[in-house]
């Protein structure tokens, strides 16, 4: 997480500090943002690997060879070709482009999705078309982040306030991502998948926002009741598996009927707004900063 106060600031100011964190043999995986050829260059430089859709508007390219048609999944047929990367200040990177024909179109009305990736030859195409699908795991992770954790704070603050908040609800969501493994092992249920959406049954899963609820109001009646002290003696030196036998030693105990999701139904379409003013969001680090310049003091 890198934390910026400007709410008005583009990710790809922050992609300096970004390529900071990355490490030989990493692959990373990212939307179409970041798909700037001074990013994608900057992963390889690092001896690290990345799996990036293509911005169609951001980078200029040209066919190497022809399209090969390789297998399908759950969304549709994978292609892949290899193409140049070009721009007035590099002679080019050729990498390798991967291209699903989607059976549905997204809901942006795309049919087809176009990735990029340095992967060596050794990673098929169909490989990385289900890596990049399980990217959406992490827009999951930002609705959960907003509804059940609520980590944006709802009133006027300063800038470093709401990152504070923000992060917390980070830490928080690692920490619910954690019990979640151990109850869905201990009760042998599912694992979370980027297969196909549009089934009408789902299995069932544990619930995010049940859990929240019953740790918000069950922690501090706990906090009375079990000393600080405690805590400290049951968890605080127990090795990764130690406290996992314990996690789920513990979830086998629960109730697990009372923290599942409700069965799935189609969404009705939102019905279209005919008022309202959309541009009100504003930037509170730049009012500061305007106040802040403006004062004599």
């Amino acid at each position: 997480m890198i934390a910026c106060p400007d709410g008005h600031a583009n990710e790809r100011t922050l992609f300096p500090q970004l390529l900071e964190k990355v490490a030989a043999r990493q692959v990373w995986i990212a939307d179409r943002n970041f798909c700037t050829l001074d990013f994608l260059q900057g992963i390889i430089q690092r001896q690290a690997f990345f799996v990036v859709r293509q911005h169609l508007g951001a980078t200029r390219w040209k066919l190497v060879d022809e399209r090969r048609e390789l297998r399908r999944i759950a969304s549709g047929t994978v292609y892949e070709e290899t193409v140049q990367l070009t721009s007035k200040a590099s002679g080019g990177l050729v990498l390798r482009r991967i291209v699903i024909l989607l059976d549905k179109p997204t809901r942006d009305g795309d049919r087809e999705v176009y990735i990029f990736s340095n992967l060596p030859a050794d990673v098929d195409g169909k490989t990385i078309a289900e890596l990049y699908r399980s990217r959406w795991t992490i827009e999951t992770a930002f609705q959960h982040l907003a509804t059940s954790l609520r980590s944006e704070i709802n009133t006027l603050g300063y800038p470093e306030a709401a990152l504070l908040g923000f992060a917390l609800a980070v830490v928080a969501y690692n920490l619910l991502a954690t019990v979640k493994v151990a109850l869905r092992t201990a009760h042998n249920l599912p694992a979370p998948t980027t297969g196909d959406v549009t089934r009408r049954v789902k299995p069932k899963k544990i619930s995010t926002y049940y859990l929240a609820d019953a740790i918000s109001g069950i922690s501090r009646g706990m906090e009375i009741a079990i000393p600080a002290q405690h805590w400290t003696e049951a968890f605080a030196h127990l090795t990764p598996c130690q406290l996992a036998a314990t996690l789920l030693d513990l979830a086998k105990k629960v109730r697990i009927s009372r923290f599942l999701t409700n069965p799935y139904s189609p969404k009705r379409p939102q019905p279209k707004r005919k008022s309202g003013n959309r541009g009100n969001h504003v930037s509170t680090h730049r009012l500061l900063q305007k106040t802040r310049k403006a004062s004599p003091c």
